[in-house]
Parts: C-alpha cells; structure tokens; sequence
C-alpha cells in the first residue's frame, strides 16, 4: 500500500485521520498521519486490515 492509496482510502470513506484511527483500531493519530505523508510507509500489512474494514469483517476473536 502507498502513502497516496492509503489516503484516497480514508477519503472515500469521508473519514478523518481521527475517525479512521478510531474506526480500524490501527495505529495512533500520528502514526496514520506519518503512513499518508510523502514518503511515508505504511505497514505491510495494514492493507489486510483495510481490507478486512472494507468487508465488514469483526475483529478477531468477536462475532457479529
């Protein structure tokens, strides 16, 4: 995943770097912030529990 995929997945939410913060339990405020910036890198596999967040998929552990 790249700095700039990873925000255009925050903004098709319409989700601040908060919310998504919030919302995927991943990371802090900066950390996210640090993933979007220019050069950032964001982890290998935050692009997994992106996904998994897309699909509605529960956390690991909990049912729906």
């Amino acid at each position: 995943m790249t700095p700039e995929r990873l925000k255009e997945w925050r903004k098709s939410r319409g989700w601040s770097i908060s919310r998504a913060v919030r919302e995927t339990g991943v990371g802090s405020r900066n950390s996210w912030a640090s993933w979007e910036a220019p050069g950032g890198k964001p982890p290998k596999w935050l692009g997994l529990a992106l996904a998994a967040v897309s699909y509605g998929l529960p956390p690991y552990g909990e049912t729906k």
